[in-house]
């Protein structure tokens, strides 16, 4: 067996067993445009949290998709955080590049939300319910159409 497939392993028994909902830790975060946020504020509405990076290939196809859902569902109950260890220079130099998005870029200097929630690599995106309950993860780069499942099931 693969050094890595054991570590998902380990790391999914670790999680507890599959099916098993967990509440999603709370957290306050400073944006982009220096303004706080936390996760608790969001309550009653779907949330995604995308941790990326703008150095990631497969982070930034993902951006123009996360900001078409937050387009298209944000007035239904949807709210995407992007969650990134990068400066906020760098940051500012790439979307200075590519234009703005429709949902806050998180600050997260210290890695410690990302510790918070296990985040090993990037991309892992995580959808929360309306109760704050962490419904479904992606390692890797998410799957559009099963995202998108995912999102709706949870806004009905």
């Amino acid at each position: 067996m693969r050094p890595s497939v054991v570590v998902l392993l380990l790391l999914l028994c670790l999680r507890g067993p599959l099916g098993a909902q967990e509440v999603a830790p709370n957290f306050a975060l400073r944006s982009l445009e220096g303004k706080y946020l936390s996760l608790i504020s969001l309550r009653g509405r779907v949330v995604v949290l995308n941790f990326w990076a703008s150095w990631c290939p497969a982070c930034k196809r993902e951006l123009p998709l996360l900001a078409a859902l937050q387009r298209e569902l944000g007035p239904r109950g949807l709210s995407i955080l992007g969650i990134t260890t990068e400066s906020r220079r760098a940051l500012r130099r790439f979307f200075r590049a590519r234009g703005r998005l429709p949902y806050p870029v998180l600050l997260d200097r210290d890695s410690r939300v990302h510790r918070l929630y296990g985040v090993f690599a990037i991309p892992t995106t995580v959808v929360l319910d309306k109760d704050g309950l962490i419904r479904k993860r992606f390692l890797g780069e998410f799957d559009p159409p099963e995202l998108r499942r995912s999102i709706r099931r949870l806004l009905q």
